[in-house]
């Protein structure tokens, strides 16, 4: 599979999920929002191997940082 059918694949499963809940996560403290950014970064690093670091991967897969 391609980079980018994977990265579709996460926005469908994964990060709609959080997304869907982001009221929730109006007040939520510091070190669980970034708890949350870990899950991200990770799912980065299977997509696009660590040659690439978090901010250019996801540039390239054309997202924001949660």
């Amino acid at each position: 599979m391609s980079a980018s059918v994977i990265v579709i694949i996460y926005c469908s499963l994964i990060r709609s999920m959080l997304e869907y809940a982001s009221v929730v996560f109006a007040n939520l403290p510091r070190y669980l929002s970034l708890a949350l950014e870990k899950v991200q970064k990770r799912a980065f690093i299977i997509i696009f191997s660590p040659a690439l670091s978090y901010e250019q991967a996801l540039a390239k897969a054309g997202i924001t940082s949660l």
